[in-house]
């Protein structure tokens, strides 16, 4: 259902999300990288 997929989709994104916020603390990527996914 679109409903399933949406989720889906939503998890994949939090997961990123939540990865880039991580990778910043460690310093690895920018802030620019950080809202470049924040806005995917």
């Amino acid at each position: 259902s679109a409903y399933l997929k949406a989720k889906a989709k939503l998890h994949v994104a939090e997961q990123a999300f939540n990865r880039a916020q991580f990778l910043l603390q460690e310093q690895v990527i920018g802030e620019a990288e950080l809202q470049r996914r924040q806005a995917e």
